[in-house]
């Protein structure tokens, strides 16, 4: 997935199937700017980070378990592929990204919305 370019207003979320957990929400701001939100477990099922809402991230951001496990890349331009590892918070591997392939195992569920006509997007 890009981490740019997608229309004003949508957004995409990774959301863990079993807990509700909500683990990696792409989306673009009102002017297309991505903004990023997420909650990144290991493998063990231990919190690693959450940005605590949605983020823009300019120069980009690595993320990386104790072990250097990369759980998040997010490159600086943002024409870039976004890479993951997502974890449930009972540490099943749900999903993982090089940037050029996606594997999708079972337990999690992508949500995705366009904006509606009307609504404002988020800024």
């Amino acid at each position: 997935m890009r981490l740019g370019g997608h229309r004003p207003g949508s957004i995409t979320s990774f959301v863990d199937g079993a807990s509700g957990d909500v683990l990696l929400q792409v989306a673009s701001a009102a002017n297309g700017e991505p903004r990023i939100a997420f909650r990144m477990f290991d493998g063990h099922g231990n919190l690693v980070s959450d940005s605590d809402g949605f983020q823009s991230y300019p120069g980009g951001l690595l993320l990386r378990d104790a072990m250097g496990e990369l759980l998040l890349l997010l490159p600086a331009e943002p024409e870039g592929n976004i890479q993951y590892r997502l974890y449930s918070s009972s540490g099943r591997l749900l999903a993982a990204s090089d940037g050029a392939r996606t594997q999708i195992f079972g337990g999690l569920r992508l949500d995705g919305s366009k904006p509606a006509p009307g609504v404002t997007p988020m800024a």
